[in-house]
């Protein structure tokens, strides 16, 4: 049974899309909503009794600093210490409702500790303990309703984000389904021929080929570098036998890259667009194709390139295009960087990638 965002059953464990997977944008938006938030609250109450607007909106903004950063620490240590432990969705919510609470109310007091320190003017009732304690306790409680906001705007981003991510990768299985049947059925002609002509090379071709299907339907959405190398290996072993072309691989790959997870299947669009587009009209002449990996700082930068015919249209290829939207959803991209020579270029976040491996 499917549920809203308000109808979760408290006795079930807590589900993934509830961590708020903070990113450096969704940082800035804390700290700029906590700014506007507490800077105009501020400037308002000041303006009601009577004090200036613009000094209260200037209070306002210090103490807006302190929510956006204790905001921040609090879905920090939410993510990293008590979402991992604890499994109840109730025990959860209370846990967040009072962190949120508490750092309304801290930040509130640091942000007079630090006027006072300096003399600010500050309003009369904040120099009664039980006005300063209320108000202290009215800003927890607003603290808390704005971050309950914006952790539904987080929430629905997720879901989002998770729904089109398997939209993508059915979208992609149900084209690597189409590609294989086809790629299966030419396979199966050349080995007819080659069960004639050339039995030692059939039996070959059947290990290559009873490998690749193996790995088609047993992969995980990601696997390491060199996992996907190897499939380019045995993909190119049985290209080579169907086209009966001479078609070589050479890898230049750094050794830190080959345990990074990468969506599976990522190259193999690459290799098979080469081949298809690329084999040279004069059958003597040989394809070669060269991949290199490496790291740059975070970024894992896989360049493929080929001798073969020149680029001529790159938007209209369906599978280049389903791959660039899933490398997309790890935060990757896909350009072509030469038309001739062709050659392509993959970058992809580790950072990204091994949050989803």
């Amino acid at each position: 049974m499917k549920q809203g965002i308000f109808m979760w059953n408290f006795k079930e464990t807590i589900p993934a899309e509830l961590e708020l997977k903070i990113r450096a944008f969704d940082g800035l938006l804390i700290l700029l909503v906590g700014l506007i938030y507490s800077s105009l609250l501020v400037g308002l109450i000041y303006y009601l009794v009577k004090l200036s607007f613009t000094k209260g909106f200037i209070h306002g903004l210090i103490l807006g600093v302190f929510l956006g950063v204790f905001s921040y620490l609090f879905i920090y240590l939410n993510n990293s210490f008590i979402l991992p432990k604890v499994k109840s969705i109730l025990l959860w919510w209370a846990f967040s409702a009072l962190l949120s609470f508490f750092t309304g109310v801290i930040s509130f007091l640091l942000a007079y500790i630090t006027l006072s320190y300096f003399q600010a003017e500050l309003p009369y009732f904040l120099k009664k303990s039980e006005y300063l304690f209320t108000l202290a306790v009215i800003i927890g409680v607003l603290t808390y309703l704005t971050g309950f906001l914006i952790f539904l705007f987080v929430l629905m981003r997720n879901r989002k984000e998770a729904y089109l991510r398997k939209a993508i990768e059915a979208d992609f299985l149900s084209t690597l389904k189409l590609m294989n049947l086809h790629f299966l059925s030419n396979s199966l002609h050349t080995l007819l021929e080659l069960t004639e002509l050339e039995p030692k090379l059939a039996e070959k071709f059947v290990q290559d080929l009873a490998q690749f299907f193996r790995k088609v339907l047993t992969s995980e959405r990601m696997i390491p570098l060199e996992e996907e190398l190897n499939f380019i290996v045995t993909y190119v072993n049985i290209e080579r036998i169907r086209k009966g072309r001479i078609i070589q691989v050479d890898q230049n790959i750094d050794q830190l890259t080959l345990n990074i997870p990468i969506p599976a299947f990522t190259l193999q669009p690459l290799i098979e667009n080469a081949i298809t587009h690329g084999l040279p009209e004069e059958k003597d002449k040989p394809l070669n194709i060269w991949l290199e990996a490496k790291l740059t700082g975070e970024i894992l930068k896989i360049k493929v390139r080929n001798n073969g015919r020149p680029i001529t249209d790159f938007s209209s290829k369906t599978g280049l295009n389903l791959l660039q939207k899933r490398l997309e959803l790890v935060g990757g991209n896909l350009h072509l960087e030469s038309k001739d020579p062709p050659c392509f270029v993959i970058e992809i976040p580790t950072k990204e990638v091994k949050n989803q491996a």
